[in-house]
Order: C-alpha cells, then structure tokens, then sequence
C-alpha cells in the first residue's frame, strides 16, 4: 500500500528539468502592411508637436499614432529614397533625399519646398540641439548649421570627418574624427580632447554624462567631469558592435550581422544583459518624449517599445498557460506560479530568462483541472489552494487536505497557522493539523495588521476583524454593505480594501477622534480592484485594465506621484489576478501572463494641439495657424484639431469652448468638431488635450471670424435701409404733393368761398354805412337843423366814397384805416354836438403796415354807438392805438362809456350788424387766407383797471406775413 501511494506521489509531482527561456520585452511592429512607407528605414525624428519622421528608401513617413502619411517625389520630394529628416526652431522638417543636386527639402504646413545647400548628397550625420535652435549636418567634409532668419543654412568648411554629434548638460556641441572630439560653437571649430584610443571609434552615443564609443570589437564608457572625457571602462565582445544607443532604459548595444540588440539595465557593460529580441537588423534607435524606444531596421521597418521597464513572459517564454491566477515569491528570482489549468511551476529568473525548475500536477486530485487560486510556502512546505482543496506538498510529496470545496483565497496568518476564506465561513489550518472555523459571510480576501493583532477578512458581506490572540471571534464592521471586496492589503497605519467595481477605500484611525475612519481613492482607469500590495511606502493596485501605483497622501484621499501601467504601455496582462514584491519592481500575473514592472519615476508629459484645420465648402481642408477669416455657410463650421501621442492617442480627450457661443466646456474623443447657425461675428475657440494619466495641453486659443454673406453685411444692410427710406420718401413725398395739391386746392376752394363771403360782407357792410349815415341826416332833418344837415351830408359825401373804396378790398395799410377811422370819428362828434373826444396812437413805422380793410371801424363804431353816448355825467373819450409787440401788431380800441354788463342790465341789448361782420372776416381770413387774427372784447368791470367801459383788442400775428398784400391795396379819393 505504501508503495502504491508512493508511486501515485510521484505520479502527482512532476520533477522537470530546468529548460530555460528568455524574456519578452513588449514591441509593437509597423510596417508597409499598417501604413508605413517602406520596410528599408535609415532613421527616424520626433518632431516639436509630437509627430514620428522615418525616413525609408521608398519615401517619408509622418506618424501620429494612430495612422501614417507618407511624403514622395509625388508631393515634392526630389526622389523616394530619403536619408535623414530633423526639424527646426520654426518645426518646419528638413529632408535630405538621395540625389545628384545638393539640395534639402523643407516642409512648411505640409507643402514641400527646396534649399540648395553645398555639401553634397552623403549627408552622413545630422543633430538638432533645442538648446542652440540649430540643425547640424555634415557630409562632403563640410558643416551645415540650419537655424531660423532670413538666411537658414550657413556652411562651414573644412569640416573632419567625424561620428555623430552629442551635446553635453552644459551645451557643448562635440563631433569627432575617431580619434579626438572637437567643440562647434557658432561658426568655430576647436580642438576638444585627444580619447587616446588605439582604433578609431565608428559610433559614437552620449547620455547622462557618459559617452559610449564602440572601437574595433569593444565599447568604452567615459565619464564627463565638465571639462573633459574619463575613459572608466571597456568590454570586448567576440562579434562587432555597430550601434550604441542609451536612455533611461539602459545602454543598447547592437552587432553585425545580427538581428535584435543586447540591454544592460545599470549602464554597465560588465553587468549582466538581456537579449531583447528584435525580428530585423537594427540600424537607428530614437527616444520620444513619452518614452517610448522606437527601432528602425533595414529589413523590417519600424519597432515600438513603450516601456522598456515593464518585461512580459508567455506561454512562448516557458510558462504553462497564460492565465496565472497565483504567484508566491520564494526568493528574489524563484517563485511558484498557479495556472488556470490546473497545474502550478516553480520557475527561476536567469539574466532575463525562464528557468522552469519543477511543474507539479494535480490531476490525479482534480479531475476537472480546477484552476490554482492560491500558493502559499511555509518553512519547507507549499500550499496550493483550489476550488477542489488545499494540497500541501513537501520535498517529496503531494498531500490533499480536505475542507469545504467553496474556498475563495489563503493567506498566511503567522509562522505556522494558514487563513482560508471561503463561502460563509474562513478557516485557521495549523501545521499541525488544527482547525478553527468561524461561521461568517462570504470571504474572498484576507489581510493581517501585526500591530494591532487583527486579521482582516472581506468578501460580499462586508468587513470582519478577527483578534488573532487567543482564537478571538470575528467583530463584523458595519462597513461596505452589498460591496464585494476583492483585496486586502494591510499597511501600517492604514488598511487597503480593493472592491468590486466600487474603487479603492482607506480604513485608518482619524488622529483626532480616535474612530475609525472611511475614505475613498480615486483610481483613473477602474474601480474593479483585483489585487493590492504595499511596497516601500508605494501602493500597487491591480484592477482589470491595468496597474497603478503611487504613495497616499496625508490625507488618506489620494495617490500621489501616480503611475499607470497598462496595455498602452506594454503591460500583458490585461487583468491583474496577483501582485508580488520582488527586489528591483513587483510581479505581476493575470491574463495574458506574467510581467516585471522595475521601478521608474512617473513624468508628466505635455501634448501640443496641433494640426489644426478647418473644412470649407469651396477649397476643402485649410490648414490654420492662430486664426482663420472665413465666409459664412449655411453647413456651419469645421474645425480639426490634433494633440499627438504616440503612446497614449487612444486615451486622449479634448475639452473645447467656442466663446461667446458655448457656455461652458465640452468634451470629446474625436479631434474635430461641429458647429451649426453659427451667425457672422469674432469668435476664440479654445481647446486642450488631457489624458487620464495627468498628462495634458497648453490650451490652444483659434481666432475665427466668420465673415457674413453679401446680403449679411452692414454695407448691404446700409443700402438696404437707405434703399428702404429712399422709397419711403418717395412714398412720403408723393403722398406729400399729392395732399399738397388736394390742400392748395382745397385751400383754393376755400379762398373762393372765403371771398365770396368776404364779397357778400362787404356787400352788407355798404349798406351798412350809407344805413348809419342816412339815419344821422334824418336826425337833423326832423330837428330842423338844416345847415347841420347838410353839412353832415357833405362829410358823408366823401366818407362813403372812401368807406366804399376800403370795403371793396381786403387789405389797407394802417395810414389809409387811421384815415378813414378819424373822418368817420368826426363825423359822429358832429351828430352828437362834440359829445366825446378821441385819441389816436400810431407808430410811424407802421404806418405802412398791411391789415385787413376796416377791421377796426365796426369796433370803433360800436365804441361810440353803443358805448359813450350812453354816459352823460363823465367826460367820454375813444382810445384807439397801433403798436408792435413780438411781430405782432396789436390794435385796442378802449372807451369808457357803460360796458358791456351795465349795458345788458338795462336790457340795451343792440344787434350789431358791423361787430357780427367783422368777427365772420376774421373767421375767413384765418381759415381761409391762413392769418392768424386774435380777437378779444372784455368788459373793463373785470380787469385790474380803475375805469369802466369796453376794451376790444385785437391781434394779427406775424404782421409781416402780411406785407406782400400791399399790391392790392386800392388808392383812395382825395376828395
């Protein structure tokens, strides 16, 4: 019996031999197939906006990323072969193609132009200096210098025939005749520093202060003190080295002949190297600036490493599957690895390769090839954790430890005890046997806090703390309800939980309640945390797009100095399942397989918006600088922009603003935007590019003016208002004469009426004088005043005459009215036997004035009729006066006989003909003739004046108007 068991054990554990397999540093290949100009590449050149150059034998190559352009004879180039492309201060590219004129072609906004420059078509080295804003080139024993200004290329002769040029930290340019090294400054040449070497050097690399020389077989490093080189070391190798290239990776070493390139992590060429495979014949290295490693080769195009820190193994590197669930470290490059598929490898890293020690199987235990969840080594035993058991295994053996087939996770609680969670309970293993089990929720991580004495255990129903001392039983907190914690990770003073889709969360006591404390992490790329360690004050996380790592704050509220590691940057594995601490970085296993993160600084890198373009009806893409003037469409607007990462492109977002017509911010993936109903106007669109790494852009301002259409502009709105009025005025001014007409006519209708009535008036008003004269002369007649009789009918005589004479006209002067009003004012005295007396006032400057024709004799008539032949206990008196007042001439004919009220209370009511004339002419003359006469008879009684009587003013406005009448103004009888 205990020879079958023996042999089962052996059959259980398979002892292999260590079959050694090498790294996989992750490379991302481009050739023709994904767009790249040719497959022969002689170099490439990152340019000031992002943009990948390489140059190929079958033409020029712009990468952004995500997609390729070529350039070739057909876009300006003077042939397909291109040799070396760099860029200037201005970022205009400078390409040197194979040709038989000495030439350069310089792309400016994509257009293709040429520069004859002297030193040939063997342009063999090229450098660009940010510092001193210079391209330098060489070939044809002569130096070009390319810098911005009206004159771009200056050339400098003789020049020795020198490796390729470096710059020192202190911004020496150096170049070298295989032998010695000699300084460029300006347009001077000097002698440098004798390297004392034995062969000439054919390549040349400087970084970091360290110069690398390869010569003959062997590669030197010097050191740079400042004021010159130290040779420190020097390796030989059996094949000849062709090309040295350095950076934060490490020294790069290429041979003839031979296909990939050798990497020494610590730049010492006396320490221990990895292979890194590459499918071609490596003939240039470039850095980008997120760096990435970019390979040209001669006969496979172009190679990307993202990250040459992050190393991946695979199936195809020797380990049994490449879904590793469980990864325990037994030492700094042993450790067991767990799979899917049932199996588990003690495997053993050797300069960069596999070495896979021992493959057990549990087969004969596990039918179903449960997948390996868990490994644990205890002194000189290993635990393995599956969905079927745990097995123990010992030099020699494989035990079966049977417990609930439902275990989730392990984890070693001390130096002799074993946590088990699984479904509703976790479970304490001792070496010796012993078992304790708690009845708890579903338990899916585990984590042990030594300084407190805890063992932290979490799954579906929350948080338990169990004391460790004395078997203590679980407290469960009353923290993360219905939130699956997937990882626990103790690290003094705080405790990690890793959840289910629900981020990342701090447990720790607040320093001043002394309560325990909740806090949550923003984690960038998910919140589906898989796996936690701690290491060195850092934090690693493991989610299931990626790695992050970084240091919590103070505040327990983020991650500080954070790095993300994810498949952009090389990471295999697309889900983390474990992460474990190995000296020089962690380990990390999930799907995909296993990979070595060795520690590097996390950087910032800043995008530039560049590419930005504008698409037009008319002329299609219009490439933009700072601002673009452009006619109104009823389409809308445009606009392309582009923020270049070769790295990171697909994770990029841009946030833009088009002021004023956005208010706020917007975002998108997609790097070109759409407005429509954009009206014509001055408009900033303002857009930046941000990643979720932390890495962002300078926000890029675009001046658009969106010109209005030609029946949109203000000169056309102009016309079209004075167009407009123009019309309205016609309108108004046809309108205008045709009123004017019907009023002139209407006018002219009235004058006819007026005058006819006028004519009717004066026929009354005839009458009426002869009827006042006749009445007078009857008087004396039946008084037998005989001779007074016919006195008063000789002064009536030549009265009527003149009284005739006025009324046939309706204008007289103020000479001719005074005239007739005396003549008349004394025939009335004689009537009455001199009972009133009269005065009349006229300025002699308006003795010429036109007025009306006896507009004052009724009035004055009324004066004396009516008002001083009444009084008989007072001297009575007629005041009648002409004066100007403002333009207006203002007649007043005052009496002081009874008034118009003692007049009325004597019932002496008296209709007077000449009165109701007058005031009719009045009427007429003001609609008719359009005169403004102001009449107004008042009873003294009601004025501020001490006297009684009637006062009758009247007032012709604007008397001048008047004066053209003169001409019809009949001449009196002087008789």
């Amino acid at each position: 019996m205990k020879s079958t068991a023996f042999l089962l054990m052996m059959l259980l554990c398979i002892l292999g031999s260590p079959d050694v397999f090498s790294q996989s540093i992750y490379i991302k290949h481009y050739s023709i197939n994904e767009g790249l100009a040719g497959n022969h590449v002689y170099m490439c050149h990152q340019d000031a906006e992002g943009y990948l150059w390489i140059a190929t034998t079958s033409g020029l190559s712009r990468f952004d990323g995500k997609k390729f352009k070529n350039y070739d004879y057909r876009n300006g180039l003077v042939d397909n072969e291109v040799l070396f492309v760099s860029h200037d201060a201005n970022n205009n590219i400078w390409v040197n193609a194979f040709t038989s004129e000495p030439s350069l072609s310089v792309i400016k906004n994509n257009v293709v132009d040429h520069i004859a420059v002297p030193i040939g078509n063997n342009i063999s080295e090229e450098y660009y200096s940010e510092w001193h804003k210079t391209i330098y080139m060489s070939g044809n024993h002569r130096l070009a210098l390319i810098k911005p200004g009206s004159k771009p290329v200056t050339i400098i002769t003789p020049l020795i025939s020198g490796s390729r040029y470096f710059e020192t930290e202190d911004h020496l340019i150096l170049s070298g005749d295989g032998r010695n090294l000699y300084s460029i400054q300006d347009t001077n040449i000097t002698f440098f520093q004798d390297l004392q070497l034995d062969t000439v050097y054919s390549r040349a690399y400087y970084y970091n202060r360290t110069l690398y020389l390869i010569s003959g077989n062997s590669v030197y490093t010097y050191t740079y003190s400042g004021k010159k080189f130290h040779c420190v070391s020097h390796m030989s190798y059996k094949g000849k080295p062709n090309l040295l290239f350095s950076n934060r990776y490490g020294l790069w070493v290429t041979f003839m002949n031979q296909k990939g390139a050798i990497l020494y992590r610590d730049f010492n060429t006396s320490s221990k190297k990895e292979q890194v495979r590459i499918p071609g014949f490596v003939n240039y290295f470039c850095n980008d600036s997120e760096n990435g490693v970019w390979i040209a080769t001669t006969d496979n195009g172009m190679f990307y490493i993202p990250n040459a820190n992050l190393v991946n193994y695979t199936p195809d590197d020797g380990i049994a599957s490449c879904v590793v669930y469980a990864a325990n470290k037994l030492s700094n490059d042993e450790f067991w690895l767990g799979y899917n598929t049932g199996k588990a490898d003690r495997i053993k890293f050797m300069q960069g390769k596999i070495s896979v020690l021992e493959r057990a199987n549990f087969y004969p235990f596990d039918y179903n090839n449960n997948p390996i969840l868990d490994i644990l080594h205890l002194h000189d035993e290993v635990y393995f954790l599956s969905r079927t058991g745990l097995f123990k295994k010992t030099q020699d053996r494989l035990y079966q430890i049977h417990i609930d087939n439902t275990q989730k996770s392990m984890y070693l609680l001390n130096d002799s005890t074993i946590a088990i969670g699984g479904w509703n309970y976790i479970l304490y293993y001792n070496r010796s046997g012993k078992r304790i089990k708690y009845q708890l929720g579903r338990i899916y991580a585990h984590a042990v806090d030594t300084l407190d004495g805890l063992a932290w255990a979490g799954g579906i129903d929350g948080l338990f703390a169990i004391p460790i001392k004395n078997n203590g039983s679980p407290i469960h907190l009353q923290a993360f309800p219905q939130i699956k914690i997937n990882a626990l990770c103790y690290a003094a003073p705080y405790l990690l939980i890793g959840t289910q889709n629900n981020g990342l969360y701090i447990v720790h006591k607040d320093s001043t309640s002394q309560k325990t404390a909740y806090r949550k992490i923003f984690l960038p790329i998910s919140n589906n945390v898989k796996a936690i360690i701690a290491k060195n004050e850092r934090v690693w996380v493991g989610t299931n797009k990626g790695l992050i790592t970084g240091v919590v704050n103070d505040k327990f509220t983020r991650l500080e100095n954070r790095l993300i590691i994810d498949d952009n940057d090389g990471l295999i594995c697309s889900e983390i399942n474990k992460i474990t601490a190995i000296d020089s970085g962690v380990l990390v296993a999930g799907y995909g397989g296993i990979s070595i993160a060795y520690p590097y600084h996390s950087f910032k890198h800043q995008y530039i918006i560049s590419g930005v373009s504008m698409k037009e009806a008319n002329t299609g893409i219009v490439n933009i600088t700072d601002s673009i003037r452009t006619g109104y469409s009823t389409k809308g607007l445009e606009i392309g922009f582009e923020a270049v990462s070769l790295k990171y492109g697909s994770e990029m977002v841009y946030r833009y603003k088009l002021e004023p017509f956005d208010e706020r911010w917007k975002i998108t993936k997609n790097n070109t935007v759409q407005y429509t109903n954009i009206p014509p106007g001055d408009y900033h669109l303002r857009v930046y590019a941000y990643d979720n790494r932390g890495n962002t852009s300078p926000v890029k301002t675009l001046s658009i003016v969106i010109l209005p259409l030609w029946w949109q502009t203000n000169w056309f709105k102009i016309g079209l208002l004075l167009m407009i009025a123009g019309i309205c005025m016609s309108g108004l001014r046809y309108y205008h004469s045709i009123m004017k007409k019907r009023t002139e006519n209407k006018l002219r209708q009235d004058r006819l009426v007026a005058h006819a009535k006028l004519e009717a008036l004066r026929g009354q008003l005839k009458p009426h004088f002869i009827f006042n004269s006749l009445n007078a002369i009857q008087d004396y007649i039946y008084n037998n005043k005989n001779d007074d009789a016919a006195a008063l009918l000789q002064g009536f005589s030549g009265l009527i005459r003149n009284g005739l004479l006025l009324s046939d006209s309706d204008f007289t002067t103020i000479e001719k009215e005074v005239s007739f009003i005396k003549r008349y004012l004394e025939l009335e005295r004689m009537k009455c036997d001199n009972c009133f007396t009269y005065n009349i006032e006229v300025s002699k400057e308006i003795y010429n004035f036109v007025i009306p024709s006896l507009i004052t004799q009724p009035f004055t008539e009324n004066a004396v009729v009516h008002g001083v032949r009444s009084v008989q206990d007072i001297d009575a008196v007629i005041q009648i006066s002409y004066s100007l007042s403002d333009g207006d001439l203002v007649c007043m004919i005052s009496d002081n006989g009874i008034g118009i009220k003692k007049s009325m209370m004597q019932k002496k009511i008296h209709y007077s003909i000449g009165t109701h004339i007058s005031q009719d002419r009045i009427n007429y003359f003001n609609k008719g003739l359009g005169i403004d006469i102001v009449l107004n008879i008042q009873d003294k009684s009601n004025l501020a004046i001490p006297d009684q009587g009637t006062l009758v003013t009247i007032i012709i406005k604007n008397i001048a108007q008047l004066q053209n009448h003169e001409n019809n103004i009949p001449q009196p009888d002087s008789r």
